[in-house]
């Protein structure tokens, strides 16, 4: 029986890694320093060794979900699709959560809404936010101030819901499942499926997601 191609896998947008390699020939402004490549993978290596960098770091952090609970993969879903735009132009007024910033804050508001029984890995519910719930869940009354682009952040978990509902059978499991533990496979149905996560952009008449390279 000859092996079945996943939809995605004939696409002529350009992945992350190949529209990286491309703005690298083609820029004018932006360019690689082969000399210095070395030292970084030196740097990584000693990282690995002295268990700086570990897969169990994953795991330390005290805002990421269990690896064995079986709702870690809608949850870490819901976690990337809200992951941007931290920022704002009144640093008295940044956005925190549990006095954490950024990513950090992000994972602890989205931790205690699960530790306090909203259904946040649930992918009906998600296809059904609203943006007074998810204000209500990012909202952390000991901060000054709000998240960024909310309603944006709340299309972004709609569309991941209803996708989950009409493909994947509600569940992020299924996608990595389709994949067979493959990173790049599991990549491009994203890009190809999620389409929040389609930061694409035409450089030098080529199309790719040159914003994940970022």
């Amino acid at each position: 029986m000859p092996k079945q191609s996943l939809p995605f896998e004939s696409s002529e947008i350009l992945m992350p890694k190949d529209s990286g390699k491309f703005i690298a020939e083609h820029s004018n402004h932006v360019k690689i320093l082969d000399q210095t490549i070395g030292k970084l993978e030196n740097q990584l290596l000693r990282a690995f060794e002295e268990k700086k960098f570990d897969l169990k770091n994953f795991s330390e952090c005290e805002y990421h979900p269990d690896k064995n609970d079986p709702r870690t993969p809608n949850w870490l879903l819901v976690i990337d699709a809200l992951n941007f735009s931290f920022w704002n132009d009144k640093k008295d007024e940044k956005w925190t959560f549990k006095g954490e910033s950024g990513y950090y804050a992000l994972c602890a508001a989205i931790k205690k809404a699960v530790d306090n029984g909203v259904p946040m890995t649930d992918a009906t519910y998600l296809s059904k936010i609203t943006r007074d719930e998810l204000r209500h869940i990012l909202h952390d009354p000991e901060s000054k101030g709000e998240i960024s682009l909310l309603e944006e952040r709340v299309k972004n978990l709609n569309q991941a819901g209803s996708i989950l509902l009409e493909k994947y059978n509600g569940a992020f499991a299924e996608c990595i499942k389709i994949c067979g533990k493959s990173a790049e496979k599991l990549l491009k149905l994203i890009i190809n499926d999620f389409p929040s996560f389609r930061d694409e952009a035409l450089y030098n008449g080529k199309r790719g997601n040159y914003e994940q390279n970022t």
